[in-house]
């Protein structure tokens, strides 16, 4: 099977997408898939390391400005050259569905969306799916979460099956060294309880609600860390809030990281008060570092996260936020307990390669 995937952003940003991208290629090609990714320059561009086997990268050239518009005749030449079986798409509105559009000009292709965002958090992406009825005609509609795929039904009348993300286990694990070598770099002693979030910096992440709580907790726990790894516009607001709090022993706004395993690895509890998610890989990335995790109310933390490994709370309530990291550090049997509980979850429903199973058996069923 030949795949190509269009996401013009790859090289950009560093996002749940972006790892979907980059990771589902590596365990296709398990399966002897080989997969053409289709995406842009950037002047600045992010690395992902080598390019995985079995990938391809062809890359639309950057020329600044109308990029959508540039984009369109290289990716229908590549298309059409291409051949391939299946078409995977995450966006309309940057040249996407005028490609698919005059792809039918010359032969049929089968294509699937993958929508990785809540419908209510971005509705004029939604809309711009109708264009050139683009989900109307698309072979299959995926979502990443069921949350999502009520979203998609709603808007264009279709089911959708639901395909959530990964993780690979071998990668995030619980890693001693790591715990100990990164810990000594930032001058942590070996037992402060750590807290720590993956996130991009924007307000309805929640980093916020984290820093809020901390004051509450310092009494008990005067050696606490919180560590924050991501960047965003929200930066300027979050480092005032820890100044004005007098925090600034304890929350570390450590910016993007190649190395977030170990990170992970030295730190004690995962936080994402988020909202607007989804299906962060951000959480399944904690759990199979086996840390437990605490997560606001909102959807999709209630299908992906169980009493057994993760605490539910309330984002705004300060207090109660406190109280269950309180809770879970004051227990490090209950932590290792819960931390195991998500590790074993991840390795049995939410690795890469389950992952690539789901998409195998739906794309090999007739268009």
């Amino acid at each position: 099977m030949r795949l190509a995937i269009l996401h013009p952003f790859q090289f950009r940003f560093a996002r749940g997408i972006e790892r979907f991208a980059w990771s589902l290629p590596e365990s296709l090609a398990r399966f002897e898939v080989e997969t053409d990714l289709l995406t842009w320059c950037w002047p600045t561009p992010i690395s992902w390391g080598q390019v995985l086997p079995g990938m391809r990268i062809r890359q639309v050239p950057y020329v600044r400005y109308f990029m959508d518009r540039v984009a369109i005749p290289y990716d229908l030449t590549w298309l059409v050259r291409g051949r391939y079986d299946w078409v995977m798409l995450f966006f309309a509105g940057y040249g996407e569905a005028e490609t698919i559009s005059l792809l039918r000009r010359f032969r049929s292709q089968s294509y699937c969306i993958v929508f990785h965002f809540p419908r209510e958090q971005v509705p004029h992406r939604y809309n711009e799916f109708g264009r050139f009825d683009l989900a109307r005609r698309a072979d299959r509609l995926v979502a990443v979460s069921q949350h999502v795929a009520q979203g998609v039904e709603a808007q264009f009348g279709r089911s959708c099956t639901v395909i959530g993300n990964g993780v690979n286990p071998q990668i995030f694990r619980p890693h001693g060294e790591a715990r100990a070598t990164v810990r000594k770099e930032l001058g942590i002693d070996n037992d402060a309880p750590v807290l720590i979030t993956l996130a991009a910096l924007e307000e309805r992440k929640g980093v916020q609600w984290v820093i809020r709580a901390i004051p509450n907790l310092l009494r008990e726990f005067p050696r606490l860390q919180y560590w924050v790894l991501g960047d965003g516009a929200y930066q300027g607001n979050l480092e005032t809030e820890i100044s004005q709090l007098g925090l600034k022993p304890h929350v570390h706004l450590l910016g993007q990281s190649c190395d977030v395993p170990s990170f992970l690895a030295a730190a004690d509890i995962g936080c994402l008060l988020s909202y607007g998610d989804a299906f962060p890989i951000a959480l399944i990335e904690c759990m199979a570092v086996a840390l437990p995790v605490v997560v606001s109310c909102h959807p999709p933390f209630e299908e992906l996260v169980r009493p057994e490994w993760g605490v539910m709370v309330n984002e705004k309530q300060t207090a109660v936020v406190a109280s269950a990291i309180r809770t879970l550090l004051q227990n490090p049997n209950r932590r290792h307990t819960m931390g195991h509980a998500g590790r074993q979850r991840v390795q049995s429903r939410h690795t890469w390669t389950h992952v690539a199973h789901d998409y195998l058996r739906l794309l090999a069923l007739p268009p």
